[in-house]
């Protein structure tokens, strides 16, 4: 379904990047899901964020640096700085609407991740981080990292926001150092960053969106038969003003762009010049164009994807930037080329593909390998002159000799019955212990992880090879041993995307009636497990437990009884986590079981 605009009818176009309103029956969207702007400030008062007030907006928080004269530059925390702040800018207003205008609330738009009004829910959480204090120019270096690490860190301070997504559609063609690290920051942080690909309508580099492919998503912007740059003219004698979107370079997907299909919030007073309108007459919108509007079309869709699977909606993880990536590419609607391509990238932006995938019967499962079934080290490369750029635990930074090997290790995995490996890939956002997973073969050695794997599926037995390498490196000078890289070498975070038919989150769900009382014993539990509970009338009542995953192993019933006591004997039971659900007429309840 398209959930573009809301905007009486304008005009009606083929293109859909079919957004979903409800996945399974049940709602998508949360407010702990928290979006940031990076942007010019917003207009957090639109009647498309809440009511005008500041306890009303679903903008959140956020950080507006100020220039003092005397003082420098000053940070102030969002909501002290609530008055507008807007400059001379609408562009974040926009983006933010984008992803997150409150929908069927008769106003405006209906952002992609704005829940629904009817339900009282109002969506994703916005945040406000002004890197455009003056839209005519950008906050110096160290303040736009300063504030880029606030919003991806996760620490016990009014100042650090922990960040679920970051937008980011600005960028520039010089690679600073700063901007590299808050990147890097962001990726260790599992905070997800959607970068505007750029409009100079060639390949240039664009940063941040041209950065390392799986610490950011880099999005191009589409036009009106939803391919790169067909946006020109609509028709033969009216220009609707837009521009070429940017590409190669890794870009990942493309999304709307042009101001035939996307309409924006913006503050009244800071129209964008030069648009064509598309005979709107409300003050508060106007079209949006541009990777600047595509970008926050991927953002919004990636807030429905983390709102979906995540361990409070009872799935197994929550979901790291490399599956969310993977799932966006892999599942976009191909354009002209099979697969990838330079100009379209994986192709266009599917929202229903994407968040289908990640929820039941589909679901990611995270594996941190770091016990092998088998292993073997091979001589890869033998005394090459090697370059160590920076220190890496206790190796300084520098020339040396090193000798390369190869190691391959063998797990092995035993899935369910009813579930069917779809996907697997290799998870570098979990790679993060210092100087403890493997490493590439090239002689310039940055310590960064580096590993492949290759999986062999035999009925429900998964066989994963994974090789990487390690250095053992010696001086330059006299040829003494001088350590390792990596140090320690049993580490390799996996992502398996599984479709099983007995998945049910539902289940890890709790939602406890305090008139209801359940006992479980002993928790742990060996041989015998007891369910004892307690009501305040006669009920029916019913157990059910469930392994790790939700599949169903044991239920049983009892008739209308204010108290009594399930007996299960779990002795055939393997070891691990199991779930127990209890049902009366009044409540349900989930505990956690271990069996040791």
């Amino acid at each position: 379904m398209l959930r573009s605009f809301l905007i009486p009818y304008i005009r009606r176009f083929s293109f859909k990047i079919l957004i979903p309103e409800k996945l399974n029956g049940l709602s998508i969207l949360r407010n702990y899901i928290k979006v940031g702007i990076y942007d010019s400030p917003l207009f957090w008062a639109h009647e498309d964020f809440g009511d005008g007030t500041i306890d009303g907006t679903k903008v959140k928080g956020g950080i507006y640096y100020l220039y003092d004269l005397n003082a420098g530059w000053q940070i102030n925390i969002f909501p002290d700085f609530y008055y507008y702040q807007i400059n001379n800018s609408s562009h974040g207003t926009s983006c933010a609407g984008i992803i997150g205008s409150i929908t069927n609330n008769n106003k405006g738009i209906a952002g992609i991740a704005g829940g629904n009004y009817n339900e009282n829910n109002t969506g994703v959480s916005l945040y406000t981080f002004s890197v455009f204090p003056n839209y005519t120019y950008g906050l110096p270096l160290d303040k736009m990292k300063d504030m880029i690490v606030r919003g991806a860190c996760n620490y016990n301070s009014d100042y650090c926001y922990g960040l679920d997504i970051m937008n980011m559609s600005f960028g520039g063609q010089y690679d600073y150092n700063e901007m590299r690290e808050a990147i890097d920051i962001c990726f260790e942080n599992k905070c997800i960053v959607v970068c505007s690909r750029g409009n100079t309508g060639d390949n240039s580099p664009n940063y941040p969106a041209t950065y390392e492919d799986a610490k950011v998503i880099s999005v191009g912007a589409s036009g009106i038969h939803g391919r790169i740059n067909d946006n020109l003219l609509v028709e033969s004698d009216e220009p609707t003003y837009n521009i070429l979107s940017s590409y190669g370079s890794n870009m990942d997907v493309i999304a709307p762009g042009i101001t035939d299909l996307v309409i924006a919030p913006i503050y009244s007073e800071t129209t964008y010049e030069n648009y064509w309108h598309n005979e709107i007459t409300n003050p508060n919108y106007s079209t949006f164009r541009g990777t600047s509007a595509a970008a926050p079309h991927v953002a919004g869709v990636v807030a429905l994807m983390l709102s979906s699977h995540n361990t409070i909606e009872g799935y197994p993880n929550n979901l790291a930037p490399e599956d969310v990536e993977f799932i966006i590419q892999k599942y976009a609607t191909d354009v002209d080329q099979q697969g990838y391509d330079s100009l379209n990238g994986w192709g266009r932006l599917n929202a229903t593909n994407s968040v289908k995938m990640v929820n039941a019967p589909y679901y990611v499962k995270h594996y941190n390998y770091n016990e092998t079934f088998s292993s073997t080290d091979i001589l890869h490369l033998d005394s090459v002159l090697v370059n160590v750029p920076a220190t890496i635990g206790n190796i300084d930074s520098g020339s040396y000799y090193g000798n390369c090997y190869q190691r391959k290790d063998v797990f092995i995995d035993t899935l369910t019955p009813t579930a069917k490996l779809i996907d697997m890939w290799v998870r570098y956002s979990s790679s993060l212990y210092p100087n403890s997973h493997g490493v590439s073969d090239t002689t310039l050695i940055t310590g960064k992880a580096w590993y492949k794997i290759d999986t062999i599926t035999n009925g429900n037995i998964l066989t994963t090879t994974v090789t990487s390498y390690y250095w053992k490196l010696f001086n330059a000078v006299n040829s003494s041993y001088d350590g390792y890289i990596p140090e320690s070498y049993l580490y390799f975070p996996i992502s398996l995307h599984i479709k099983d038919s007995l998945f049910n989150p539902n289940i890890f769900v709790e939602n406890i009636n305090k008139e209801t009382n359940l006992l479980i014993y002993p928790n742990p539990a060996n041989n015998i497990v007891n369910i004892k509970f307690s009501l305040l009338k006669n009920e029916k009542t019913k157990i059910t437990i469930y392994n790790n995953i939700g599949q169903y192993i044991y239920t049983e019933e009892k008739g209308k009884l204010n108290n009594g006591i399930y007996v299960v004997n779990t002795s055939n039971y393997k070891k691990g986590i199991y779930y127990i659900k209890f049902v009366s007429k009044d409540d349900a309840i989930t505990k956690k079981l271990i069996i040791n």
